[in-house]
């Protein structure tokens, strides 16, 4: 892709996000056999058909599909070094981020926030899923860094600890528990449970506490969001075991209680693969995230 300019690269890149010549044409501000043309280039110059047409839409092919995010990365990337700061000295561009479901929800809004107060111009893209998929992520490049636990003994990968979260007991006021000064694990086992899903994070170390205790869980409740374990709670089905930062500080019907364990806590750390370059607004925003975390 020597012989290939930056314009018919975006020409190529604008069409496949659109799904369109008619609306690419618009965009880039050229005339529709013109942007015919340049799509022709890249695809001879690459020596497959990139994109299939039809009287309706335009779609990638398998070809089209590989190269389409490497390029929309490059074109990315070369706009950030060409340009990376405003005059008043704040930052642009775009923030790949990975994380759990719960950290999108509950961690990052605030502090988006208030990282977008200093740099307006920068936008966000967050991938929220399993630690499973966000370390593929990672290695893959396709986020800057991640949020989750469990990849401190991947050599490819640099973790630092962001987030010490305590496990709450999360009931309606005026339960008997909430006058309890320290919630054990034995008080808590005499009550039905509302648990996650046995394959999340947060369950396993729910059941890894009770079996230290010589306990199993069985729980009354068992779901897979931690919004719903919240409203199950609160309707009055049992106790919702989740994290600290999953607590809705300001209910006036509910209630919650650290539970007292030094093992019921749920560790996480900003992750990033190991030589991998960053964008300005990335490198800024990992560093911002490290001084914001809860340890």
């Amino acid at each position: 892709m020597i012989g290939l300019s930056l314009r018919q690269l975006s020409a190529f890149v604008t069409v496949a996000r659109l799904g369109s010549f008619t609306r690419a044409a618009a965009v880039l501000n050229i005339s529709q056999p013109a942007l015919t043309v340049q799509i022709q280039r890249v695809e001879e110059q690459v020596g497959t058909k990139l994109l299939d047409r039809s009287t309706h839409q335009v779609t990638l092919t398998p070809a089209g599909r590989d190269l389409f995010p490497v390029l929309t990365r490059l074109l990315e990337e070369l706009e950030l070094a060409l340009a990376p700061q405003r005059a008043d000295g704040s930052l642009r561009g775009k923030v790949r981020v990975g994380c759990f479901p719960s950290v999108a929800a509950y961690f990052l809004p605030q502090r988006i926030a208030d990282y977008r107060r200093l740099h307006t111009d920068v936008t966000f893209l967050i991938h929220d899923t399993t630690a499973q998929k966000v370390l593929t992520l990672i290695r893959q490049e396709e986020v800057d860094f991640g949020i989750v636990d469990g990849a401190n003994d991947a050599n490819d990968l640099e973790c630092t600890p962001l987030i010490v979260d305590h496990m709450h007991a999360i009931f309606p006021r005026h339960h008997p528990l909430e006058g309890v000064a320290e919630l054990t694990i034995e008080a808590l086992a005499e009550y039905p449970l509302i648990l996650l899903d046995p394959r999340s994070h947060v369950r396993k170390i729910v059941d890894g506490v009770f079996l230290q205790m010589g306990r199993l869980t069985e729980p009354s409740v068992e779901v897979t969001y931690m919004h719903s374990a919240i409203e199950l709670a609160r309707a009055g089905l049992g106790i919702a075991i989740l994290p600290a930062l999953c607590v809705p500080l300001e209910d006036s019907q509910l209630a919650a209680r650290k539970v007292d364990h030094p093992a019921f806590v749920r560790r996480m750390d900003l992750v990033k693969k190991r030589g991998a370059s960053k964008s300005p607004a990335a490198s800024n925003f990992y560093e911002f995230l490290l001084s914001n975390g809860i340890v």
